[in-house]
C-alpha cells in the first residue's frame, strides 16, 4: 500500500518548506501548493488524504478552500491553521468538516500528533459508519445480476464515499484491481460510473 499523501497549502514559503521537511520525515508522501486556486487544480489531477492549510491567503482563504474540497472530496482530512486564533472561524471550520484547528506557530509534536489523530478518527469512523450501514443497497445492486464477494466489498466501500486509493488501502489491493471490481459492478448493473449508482440508490432511499 502506498504512503499517505498529504498536500500543505500555505502563501509562506518558509512554512510550506518545514513542514514538506518534517512530514517527510515522518514517511508521508507530501506537496505543497502557494495559493487555494492552484491547490484546487491539485486536487483535481491527483489524490490526496489531508490537507493542511493556512487560513489568511490572498486569493482565497483556508476555510473557503475547506468548503470548496469537501465539496468535490468529501472524504478527505482537512487541518486548518492561522496565527491569529478566532472562535467563530474554528466553530465555521469545525462545521464544514476540518478535522483539527491549529495555531500557528506550533510544534512537531503536536503538528505530527493531529495529523495521525485525525487520520485515525476518520478511519475508525468510517469502519463504524460501515458496520452500521444497512444491507439494504447492496441487496438491490444484486437483484438483476450476480457480484463476487469482492465485488460486493467494493462496492459498500465505495458507496461510503471511499475513493479508489482509499478502498485500495482499505482492502489491501492494488488500485488497478479496485477499478477493474468497479467496472464489472459498473456493468452488471448498467451503468457508467459511481454517479448512476448513486442515482440507484437515491431513487430506492423511500423504499
Amino acid at each position: 500500500m502506498g504512503k499517505t499523501s498529504i498536500l500543505i497549502v500555505d502563501d509562506e514559503e518558509s512554512i510550506r518548506v518545514s513542514l514538506e521537511s518534517i512530514l517527510k520525515k515522518e514517511n508521508y508522501d507530501v506537496k505543497s501548493s502557494s495559493n487555494a486556486l492552484t491547490a484546487l487544480e491539485m486536487l483535481q489531477n491527483d489524490h490526496y488524504d489531508l490537507i493542511i492549510s493556512d487560513i489568511m491567503m490572498d486569493d482565497m482563504d483556508g476555510v473557503e478552500l475547506l468548503r470548496k474540497s469537501k465539496e468535490n472530496f468529501p472524504e478527505i482530512v482537512f487541518l486548518l491553521m492561522t496565527g491569529y486564533a478566532n472562535l467563530d472561524t474554528a466553530i465555521e471550520a469545525v462545521r464544514l468538516g476540518a478535522a483539527d484547528y491549529i495555531v500557528k506557530p506550533c510544534s512537531k509534536k503536536i503538528m505530527v500528533e493531529s495529523i495521525a489523530r485525525s487520520l485515525e478518527n476518520i478511519k475508525t469512523k468510517r469502519t463504524e459508519r460501515l458496520k452500521s450501514k444497512p444491507k439494504k443497497d447492496v441487496i438491490l445492486l444484486q437483484d438483476e445480476k450476480y457480484l463476487t464477494k469482492r465485488e460486493l466489498q467494493v462496492y459498500e466501500h465505495m458507496i461510503s464515499g471511499m475513493s479508489d486509493k482509499d478502498i485500495s488501502k482499505e482492502l489491501a489491493v492494488t488500485v488497478p484491481t479496485v477499478k477493474f471490481h468497479l467496472r464489472n459492478i459498473y456493468r452488471k448493473k448498467g451503468v457508467t460510473g459511481r454517479r448512476g449508482i448513486l442515482k440507484i440508490i437515491s431513487s430506492t432511499q423511500d423504499y
